[in-house]
């Protein structure tokens, strides 16, 4: 039989445990949300649900944006599509090799997220729109877009590669997805993740005082 004080001995372990407990869903605590964020490149071949996808890009289009421009565009590819597109990359690394020892191609960075997209379950296109001027305002205001889908995949319990390794083919990609009137600006590989990479914490602030 569930009581007020069952309720209670329940929020009191979530809050021994970091976690969150609202309307009976299990949200983790957005401080827990920033430190498990994380690279990942290795993804089990589990499916990301529909709603999963909806919400990273809900969330992500609920970000700031300059003048309230929204200059976003998603794009979803799963399956086919979504191998086509690291088939792309990896033209482009043969092409750009070709004169070199044959497994150079293996060690290129380009590559090595091609792979990774083909491992991964799905991968959101991340689009500018041309809209005309602030284009730097515009710019930041996809990174804002980017943080908070990546970050919602992680409460989600999924695991994130944001790229930019895709541009290296996105005259081919554009001709795969018929995409003309829009700027290639990232990429989100997303999925289950196989492996835990460990924090890397370097020395990232300067502290200086007026004297």
């Amino acid at each position: 039989m569930i009581t007020p004080y069952s309720y209670n001995y329940l929020f009191y372990l979530c809050v021994l445990s970091s976690i969150i407990y609202i309307d009976g869903v299990v949200v983790m605590e957005f401080q827990k949300v920033i430190e498990k964020r994380k690279t990942i490149r290795k993804f089990l071949s589990k499916d990301v649900s529909a709603d999963d996808i909806d919400l990273i890009i809900r969330n992500g289009a609920l970000a700031p944006s300059s003048k309230n421009r929204q200059p976003w565009k998603f794009v979803v590819l799963k399956n086919l599509k979504k191998d086509a597109i690291s088939f792309k990359m990896i033209d482009w690394v043969q092409g750009v090799n070709k004169d070199k020892d044959p497994t150079a191609i293996f060690s290129n960075s380009v590559y090595k997220t091609a792979i990774a997209i083909q491992q991964a379950p799905a991968l959101i296109l991340i689009y500018k729109k041309n809209l005309i001027g602030n284009e730097y305002s515009d710019l930041l205001s996809l990174g804002a877009c980017l943080e908070n889908m990546f970050l919602t995949a992680v409460d989600l319990k999924l695991g994130a590669l944001w790229t930019t390794d895709i541009l290296y083919a996105e005259k081919e990609i554009n001709k795969v997805l018929k995409v003309k009137d829009y700027e290639l600006i990232s990429g989100l590989a997303i999925g289950y993740p196989n492996e835990n990479p460990k924090a890397q914490l370097k020395e990232i602030v300067v502290y200086k005082t007026l004297k």
